[in-house]
């Protein structure tokens, strides 16, 4: 089941970040919500075991 959440969860920011970019009037703005929306997207697709986050060193 949680699984079924988080693939929602990122669905969810995909679709947001997709309206943002829509509604942005600057194009380099709109532009990085569009990669948000991607990013998002391809988290939401992706199995649990494989989604990982990496922090900088």
């Amino acid at each position: 089941m949680p699984e079924v959440n988080e693939r929602a969860y990122y669905a969810q920011r995909a679709s947001t970040a997709a309206k943002l970019a829509d509604l942005a009037e600057d194009p380099k703005i709109a532009a990085i919500h569009r990669g948000m929306a991607a990013s998002y997207r391809e988290l939401a697709e992706m199995p649990p075991a494989t989604r990982q986050l990496r922090w900088a060193d």
